[in-house]
């Protein structure tokens, strides 16, 4: 990396893979592992390579040794779990089994990590974070099928110019990550230990299983929570919520102002109304108007009623109280409570 966050590049010569060796994929069956082993043999067989007889018998070896592992199950698990620190000749229950490619996340906790916010700056917020989840990513294909249904590749992490949608596609993607990895590194004992019976091989396979499950989880946790660091520092996501918070700020003042407008309306329509009714004798006409004032009034007290549910029962019940009036017909007057009118 030109980070100094970076792992230094290892030293150590990798060998062969062992499908590789056999010339099939790690996906391959049993019978096509057969077949490529037999292909293979006849041309690598020393007797079939009298003038290049040092390199076939090197190779024949190798071969020989690849299809003992490949072809049995459980040495063959054993191999795919193991695989990055067999080949690179180190201690697979060693302390330098990680995976080569293993991408140390702590540094990247700090804003010294990246020397500012400009798009053109190696070294900055946008070009040092798209290159570690990049990496974080890559070291995930390795242990996915492309041609497996539903894979699709991690949305990028971008710059200062990208969408705000796939800005939340990003975070929303590795908030919830989940790693394919299998840790096998963390393997505390080999279950392919000769002598040992089948409920030594169990236990054995369970207390991996609960170590890789353990790294597993702090893993996940450690991705989860960068991505989390990262979006708190994200500038088009600070933006996004300025302009959110901007544009809630006016819709609440506009329904504030609408709010008022729409009460100042009903209070100089009943005025009116009650002022042309004292002058007037009661006929159908003044009901009906009545009638529809009281209708907008209700409509107008349902409507605060909801808006103040989040304040308390008992506040709303004695404010609705305070805003409902009776009318009696027979004598023409507004009461406070029912009582009253009674």
């Amino acid at each position: 990396r030109r980070s100094p966050c970076g792992r230094p590049p290892a030293m150590s010569e990798r060998k062969t893979c062992y499908y590789e060796v056999l010339g099939v994929g790690p996906k391959a069956k049993e019978d096509e592992i057969r077949k490529a082993y037999k292909k293979m043999s006849l041309k690598w067989h020393p007797d079939r390579n009298i003038g290049n007889k040092e390199e076939a018998d090197a190779k024949f070896k190798e071969l020989q040794h690849a299809y003992s592992v490949i072809s049995d199950p459980h040495e063959r698990q054993w191999y795919d779990d193991h695989k990055d620190a067999i080949l690179r000749g180190v201690d697979p229950m060693g302390d330098d089994a990680a995976p080569e490619d293993e991408v140390n996340l702590w540094p990247y906790f700090s804003n010294s990590c990246y020397s500012g916010f400009d798009d053109d700056d190696e070294e900055s917020y946008w070009n040092v974070y798209a290159e570690v989840f990049q990496e974080v990513w890559e070291a995930e294909e390795k242990h996915m099928d492309p041609e497996a249904p539903g894979h699709t590749k991690a949305p990028a992490f971008g710059d200062s110019q990208t969408p705000y949608a796939e800005v939340q596609a990003f975070y929303a993607y590795w908030f919830t990550f989940n790693t394919r990895q299998r840790f096998g590194h963390k393997d505390k004992y080999n279950p392919n230990q000769p002598g040992l019976s089948r409920y030594e091989k169990r236990i054995i396979e369970r207390e991996n299983k609960r170590e890789r499950d353990k790294a597993k989880r702090e893993y996940n946790t450690t991705v989860r929570n960068l991505a989390v660091y990262v979006k708190k520092r994200d500038k088009r996501v600070l933006a996004a919520m300025n302009a959110k918070r901007e544009a809630e700020a006016a819709a609440k003042e506009k329904e504030k102002e609408l709010d008022l407008e729409r009460s100042k309306l009903l209070k100089e329509q009943k005025e009116r109304f009650y002022q042309n009714w004292a002058e007037q004798e009661d006929d159908p006409e003044d009901l009906e108007s009545q009638a529809i004032i009281d209708a907008m009034l209700e409509e107008e007290d349902q409507r605060r009623k909801k808006k103040k549910k989040g304040k308390g029962r008992a506040a709303v019940e004695s404010e609705d109280d305070e805003d409902v009036e009776y009318y009696c017909p027979a004598c023409r007057k507004t009461f406070r409570s029912e009582k009253q009118m009674l």
